[in-house]
C-alpha cells in the first residue's frame, strides 16, 4: 500500500509510515497511555470545576449590586442561625419601602422591607415562563412579557401571569438578620 503525504506530495509504502510512527513517538509512550492520560486530564479537570468555589454571579436590584444569600457579611452569617434557616441578608440591608433581590440555594429571590422589620420575600421567578424578575421603582416586572407584581407582597398586578402571584418564601428577623423559616 503507497501513501501520499499532502505537505509534500512524496509517496510512502505503509511499512515505511508506520515505522515514521513508531521513530516519532516518545519510547514507552503507546497510544493507550495517550488516551488514558487525557482521560485522566479531563477527569480531574471536570472534578476541579465541581468542586472549586469560582466566582459566583451578583444579582442586581434598583438600588444597585446585592449578595447572594451565602455571600452575606461575616456577622450576618454568624448570628442568623438560631432557628436553623438560612441567612439572607441583614435586615439593615433593605431600608423600610424598598426591595431588593437576592439569591436563597441558587435561586433568584426578592426580599421586600414594608414596614421597619418585617420582611417578605418571594421568588424572583416569573409565574407566567419562568424569567427572572425585578424591581423597578414600587413594583416588580418580568422582562419578557412586561407583567407586574406588586413590590411588598409579590401579587400579580398585571400581564399575562394571568392572575398568579410570586412564590411566597417564608422568612423572619432573627439576630438583626432576615432568615428563612
Amino acid at each position: 500500500m503507497t501513501a501520499t503525504l499532502r505537505s509534500t506530495g512524496e509517496k510512502q509504502t505503509a511499512p515505511d509510515a508506520a515505522a515514521n510512527l513508531e521513530e516519532a513517538r516518545p519510547a514507552g509512550f503507546s497510544r493507550r497511555r495517550a488516551m488514558t492520560v487525557c482521560s485522566l486530564t479531563l477527569l480531574g479537570a471536570a472534578g476541579l470545576a465541581a468542586c472549586g468555589g469560582g466566582d459566583e454571579e451578583e444579582t442586581t436590584s434598583s438600588s444597585g449590586s446585592t449578595p447572594s444569600a451565602s455571600e452575606s457579611t461575616e456577622s450576618s452569617a454568624d448570628a442568623g442561625s438560631g432557628s436553623g434557616g438560612q441567612t439572607i441578608a441583614a435586615v439593615s440591608d433593605i431600608p423600610e419601602g424598598e426591595a431588593a433581590s437576592f439569591e436563597l440555594d441558587g435561586d433568584p429571590i426578592i426580599v421586600s422591607m414594608p414596614a421597619a422589620e418585617q420582611p417578605a420575600a418571594f421568588s424572583a421567578v416569573c409565574p407566567h415562563q419562568g424569567a427572572t424578575v425585578a424591581v423597578e421603582g414600587d413594583q416588580i416586572v418580568c422582562p419578557l412579557h412586561n407583567s407586574i407584581f406588586e413590590k411588598d407582597t409579590g401579587a400579580f398586578v398585571s400581564g399575562p401571569a394571568a392572575g398568579k402571584g410570586l412564590t411566597p418564601i417564608e422568612v423572619s428577623v432573627e439576630g438583626g438578620n432576615i432568615v428563612t423559616s
